[in-house]
């Protein structure tokens, strides 16, 4: 085979190679499609055969056992009752077997319960060296009433064709016997007057069976009702189980086959070889008169040995032929492809660079002709496309050098770095991250401090690429000039829109959620111009429900609602761009808001103290293993916001908070859980038995004071500062002064709510005091430790 100097087989070579396999890969499949039918035809062909030889079998054995029977009916009908002494049975007996040559022996066996026997007696006469034998097997150890075809005979008073056997004290041959009972009538009744029995020597089965004959080894077997053997090539395995039979190797497919066969199932089955290592055609069935299992087992290779010699025959002459069809092909194929390699020839020079090179190939035939005129042609169009491309690839750096320095200045206008914003400081937590879809973006996020207020805002610009990230430019420097007015939302939303609206002949606009926050109070309002609502983040995530207004930039005097909120210290607040919600997987499933809400449940209660950093970040951990394999269809940003207030707790540098338990019924298991969590605090901190009972009972009775007078969401802060327990509790209700409280009993007698309870505290406690700030009514004191 040729081969070029690059080392790749030739055109020739190809050619030829593909068109000789293709030879090769059809005479192959003829071969087997042949095989395939011969096989077929050949296993058809032995199921017939195996099915008739087992007939035939079935046959000459049926015959044999239906002569057996009828002999014996016969002389069961001719059975003379009225002589029942030795001498006239013995020659009854002598009579009848010279008359049936088939028989082995026959044997007279009274019984000894019927009123006409005077005692027990069998004689029997059998053959033994040609000659025919006596003897009486009532007068040795034979117990013939104990041997199955005399009891089998007198239980069910029928005729009975005895399990295979040897015959020890009788005629000492395997033999099978057939017994007859005769009756008499007594009182109106059927009695057992004797048996009259015929026996068969297995010889006689054992010579029909081994007339079978399939190729050079096939052979029969036939098994007893019991699953003995009676005939097989093998005389050592007679009257063994049949799974003395069954080879080594494979047993369990031998006694499984012998298990169905006891069953009376018939048929074809595949089965190692009993004698060869090599699969067996095993043929079975059951005979139809003494229901004796029948086998023939013919081995696979002999059935298959005239085929397989022809095959081979055949695959001789088919690979001679191929070897000269190559031959041919080869010459054929070499003087048509001989003007290619002149071709190839010219086009490594081409590829090389020399794009001026000139063409010259003599032609054989019309087809190389064009193919020559085809190759000129492209040369002369490949270096018109590598000077246009040289070209457009200049143009296309300068473009994304350019795109590059627009997506630096774009992340320059957001607060933070590349996009990132993430701080903490007194009164607000705040993180955000914005991840444009391309290398510039319409989404954007906005951070303003001003004194006792953070101003946040996320929106998306509609579009993408550089129309949009320049409408987000003039966004953020619009907010950034408007932001330190101190206007209000509503206000602020309302020149927004009218400066966007002017000279916006591009018809663009941008969706904006607005919050802004109160450092002093924790209050929050909020303003959505067209976007997806923020989520408060807390035990139940949900969104706010806003009025709000519509896009910004859409049309000049619309009308914008702000609402305001009080946040909790242990929520946060969400703004995101719908490019969160709305990520796609590799499937197409879209993330949403339900998968967003059951996500951010998840983080509050596997982590209800994580900060706004954490919260955002798991956020985006989710998104991207969603989303993963898929490529981003929409820019995302994302803003947590936390209200911080300052805390009370000056002198302790370590707080154990116990959160958001509502003060519901005393006996409800928010107080056994609040309770817990107190105990639980103590005995890490090593507080003593006294103090642990007194921190106890404290916050038992500030359970009891937020139920009857807050009636709000509560927190409990605990610390240690030198060997003292040191507790604030908090709560969101009306301002109350409980040490202002003066208790007092109702026209019943009884201590009004909250005396008695403020007086264990003072016992128990020192340092109490009072305030109201951060609209939240706060309680502190200090418990000793020990």
């Amino acid at each position: 085979m040729g081969f070029s100097r690059a080392g790749a087989p030739s055109i020739t070579s190809w050619l030829s190679l593909w068109l000789c396999s293709a030879i090769a890969v059809l005479v192959c499949l003829l071969l087997v499609l042949e095989y395939r039918n011969s096989s077929q035809y050949i296993l058809k062909s032995s199921r017939l055969e195996a099915q008739g030889i087992i007939a035939d079998v079935d046959l000459q054995i049926e015959e044999l056992l239906s002569s057996v029977e009828h002999s014996v009916q016969t002389f069961a009908a001719l059975f003379p009752q009225n002589e029942l002494n030795e001498d006239a049975l013995r020659q009854l007996l002598f009579s009848y077997l010279r008359s049936n040559a088939e028989l082995f022996g026959a044997a007279v066996a009274l019984n000894p319960e019927h009123p006409w026997v005077e005692r027990a007696m069998s004689p029997y006469v059998y053959r033994q060296a040609g000659a025919l034998e006596y003897k009486n097997l009532a007068n040795n150890n034979y117990r013939y009433r104990q041997q199955s075809w005399f009891s089998e005979v007198q239980t069910s008073l029928q005729p009975y064709w005895s399990e295979p056997y040897f015959d020890r004290g009788g005629g000492d041959v395997l033999m099978a016997t057939y017994s007859v009972p005769v009756l008499t009538e007594l009182d109106g009744q059927q009695q057992l007057l004797a048996v009259l029995t015929s026996d068969v020597e297995l010889k006689r089965l054992q010579q029909i069976v081994s007339q079978i004959k399939l190729g050079d080894s096939g052979f029969g077997m036939l098994f007893s009702r019991q699953g003995r053997v009676i005939s097989h090539p093998d005389s050592s395995l007679l009257m063994r189980p049949f799974a003395s039979v069954a080879p080594e190797h494979n047993r369990e497919a031998w006694l499984a086959a012998e298990a169905e066969l006891l069953m009376g199932q018939q048929g074809i089955l595949n089965l190692p070889c009993p004698q060869r290592p090599v699969s067996c055609f095993v043929a079975s069935k059951t005979l139809s008169e003494s229901g004796w299992p029948m086998m023939i087992a013919f081995p696979e290779d002999e059935m298959f040995a005239p085929l397989n010699a022809y095959l081979w025959r055949l695959l001789l002459v088919a690979c001679l032929a191929l070897v000269v069809v190559v031959a041919v092909v080869w010459r054929i194929i070499a003087s048509l492809t001989k003007p290619l390699a002149s071709l190839a020839e010219h086009t490594q020079r081409i590829g090389a660079g020399d794009l001026k090179v000139p063409i010259d190939v003599k032609a054989t035939s019309r087809e190389v002709l064009q193919l020559s005129d085809a190759f000129v042609s492209m040369q002369r169009r490949l270096r018109e496309y590598l000077d246009n491309l040289q070209a457009e690839t200049a143009l296309r750096s300068q473009f994304e050098a350019e795109l590059s320095a627009a997506r630096d200045i774009q992340l320059a206008l957001l607060a933070g770095t590349e996009g990132r914003y993430s701080q903490s400081f007194d009164g607000a937590a705040l993180w955000a991250h914005l991840i444009p879809a391309r290398q510039v973006g319409g989404d954007l996020y906005f951070i303003q401090h001003k004194p006792g207020k953070v101003l946040v805002a996320v929106g998306d610009v509609s579009g993408k690429g550089m129309p949009a990230a320049l409408f987000m430019a003039r966004t953020l420097t619009l907010m950034s000039a408007l932001g330190h007015q101190g206007l209000g939302l509503e206000a602020l939303l309302d020149s927004l829109n009218k400066e966007l609206c002017e000279d916006n002949d591009e018809c663009m606009f941008v969706s904006l959620i607005v919050a802004e926050l109160d450092t002093d109070s924790g209050e929050v309002s909020v303003l959505s111009a067209g976007h997806p609502e923020p989520i408060l983040i807390g035990r139940q995530s949900q969104p706010l429900e806003l009025d709000g207004g519509p896009a910004l930039g859409l049309y000049d005097g619309a009308i914008y609602r702000s609402q305001s909120f009080q946040l909790g210290e242990a929520q946060q607040l969400l703004l995101y761009s719908d490019g969160i919600d709305e990520a796609f997987n590799a499937s197409q499933e879209c993330f949403g808001l339900p998968r967003l809400l059951q996500h951010l449940n998840a983080e509050a209660l596997n982590a209800p103290e994580a900060k706004v950093g954490a919260r955002g970040e798991a956020l985006y951990d989710a998104l991207e293993q969603f989303c993963a394999g898929a490529a981003q269809n929409d820019d995302r940003t994302a803003l947590v916001l936390q209200w911080r207030p300052p805390s009370a707790f000056v002198s302790a540098p370590e707080l154990t908070v116990c959160k958001d338990f509502i003060a519901l019924d005393p006996g409800s298991a928010e107080l056994t859980a609040f309770l817990v969590a107190v105990e639980n605090w103590a005995v890490q901190v090593g507080a003593s038995d006294t103090a642990q009972f007194a921190l106890k009972l404290v916050a038992e009775e500030l359970f009891m004071n937020c139920r009857h007078h807050a009636k709000a969401q509560f927190d409990l802060l605990l610390a240690v500062d030198e060997r003292e327990l040191v507790l604030e509790y908090r709560d969101t209700g009306p301002a109350f002064d409980p040490l202002q409280y003066q208790s007092s009993a109702g026209d019943d007698g009884q201590i009004q709510i909250g005396g008695l309870g403020l007086g264990l505290i003072k016992q128990f406690s020192r340092d109490l005091s009072y305030c109201h700030r951060y609209n939240k009514n706060i309680l502190s004191l200090r418990l000793g430790l020990d």
